[in-house]
């Protein structure tokens, strides 16, 4: 399997970000997602081989898992996905300048439980997906009827890092955020976010992809019945941290964005945590593609077989 660290992502790099973001500023949120319509639809005939082969065959199996006709591949869908994609970016810009502000829990439960445990200024760590768009969590998180700013953790790939963090420091004033390359946890990492955990701020940490550097340690998992590997140091991290932990996915839903959270309760013996956190996590994961299947934006080959 081609992993996702070995192919050239056409990810948006932080010049045609910046240009990107310059176009909303000028020219609104309608105008930049008409752009992002026509760019789509041509960079879709006219390259994105890799990634339509691998949307492609994602729709494939998610029809033969579900029977559902609606989900099957095909020019209709496949764009769909890479043009829900684009829009995500476009939100993400929406976030940054003003904040969005329809963002709802699909649970109310795990909202109160979630907002409960950041006004007792105790920290949280999310285990995410790249379901949706989890960066709009920080709407929320800033907007919120919290009397205090909420600190947040970010871990991604090193040049994504760098990236976000150069697009940041250009178009933001925004200090409660703080980055951290997913590659370059060590023990002095380890121990910040140790602390930063005591002092009630947020870690966010993606428990679906394998990072570039330890890839091979991972656990297997079955996802719509296809074998997937997916990253065990995330799950190690966060039993490690002894907090408050919340798997998490932020999705497009009814105009808005809809925040599906399931807390990781522990059962049992200490020793089987981190089993029974691959097994609800992988329920979680899979669940949330059901729940959302034309936001999936695993771009490479996600599933094994």
């Amino acid at each position: 399997m081609t992993q996702w660290f070995q192919q050239k992502e056409e990810a948006a790099g932080k010049h045609r970000l910046y240009i990107t973001w310059l176009i909303y500023r000028c020219f609104g949120e309608k105008p930049i997602r008409l752009i992002s319509f026509f760019v789509i639809l041509f960079a879709y005939f006219f390259g994105l081989k890799k990634q339509k082969a691998v949307i492609d065959k994602y729709l494939k199996i998610l029809y033969e898992y579900t029977g559902n006709v609606l989900y099957k591949n095909g020019f209709k869908n496949n764009y769909r996905i890479f043009l829900n994609y684009s829009n995500s970016l476009v939100d993400k810009m929406i976030s940054f300048d003003k904040g969005y502000k329809k963002i709802f829990f699909s649970d109310k439960n795990e909202e109160d439980e979630i907002k409960e445990v950041l006004k007792e200024k105790r920290g949280i760590f999310f285990i995410t997906t790249h379901i949706g768009n989890s960066e709009i969590m920080r709407s929320l998180l800033k907007f919120s009827e919290l009397d205090f700013p909420v600190k947040i953790n970010i871990f991604m790939q090193k040049n994504q890092c760098e990236t976000f963090r150069s697009f940041l420091d250009k178009i933001a004033s925004d200090t409660n955020i703080e980055t951290f390359p997913i590659e370059e946890i060590d023990i002095e990492t380890s121990f910040r976010i140790e602390e930063k955990i005591k002092n009630g701020e947020i870690v966010f940490m993606a428990g679906d992809r394998l990072p570039a550097k330890n890839s091979e340690n991972s656990y297997d998992a079955k996802i719509l019945n296809r074998q997937v590997s997916l990253p065990l140091g995330v799950l190690k991290f966060a039993k490690m941290l002894n907090c408050s932990v919340y798997f998490i996915t932020c999705a497009k839903n009814n105009g808005g964005y809809e925040i599906y959270a399931e807390a990781f309760q522990k059962e049992g013996k200490k020793d089987n945590e981190i089993k029974l956190m691959q097994e609800k996590f992988s329920i979680f994961l899979e669940k949330s593609i059901l729940k959302y299947p034309f936001q999936f934006y695993q771009f490479f080959d996600f599933f094994n077989s």
